[in-house]
């Protein structure tokens, strides 16, 4: 419902328009990362659950990770899940992120 809600009632500002077009050419290159700041209520959820559907409808993948609360090893460790790579509970900081560059 929540979702439904928001996408009828998402009016964006400029640095909305901004933010999304920027996420969006990160998908349209096919390449890279990217990660969305900025204040509470702004709207970064909002935009990136709005560029997550149109990644599903341009068969892309994507997933989001909150990264409140998450120490550097939860992050590494939901970014490889998120990928698929099936990471272990029980590798080294350093086998994520060869596993993540390789």
């Amino acid at each position: 419902m929540i979702d439904q809600l928001s996408a009828d009632w998402w009016f964006p500002t400029d640095a909305c328009r901004e933010a999304a077009a920027r996420c969006l050419h990160l998908f349209e290159r096919g390449t890279g990362c990217g990660l969305l700041t900025g204040a509470a209520g702004c709207g970064k959820s909002l935009i990136l659950k709005r560029l997550a559907r149109k990644a599903a409808r341009l068969a892309q993948r994507s997933f989001l990770v909150d990264l409140d609360g998450l120490d550097a090893a939860e992050f590494r460790w939901r970014l490889c899940a998120g990928l698929k790579i099936n990471p272990n509970s029980r590798e080294t900081r350093g086998q994520l992120w060869t596993r993540l560059t390789d």
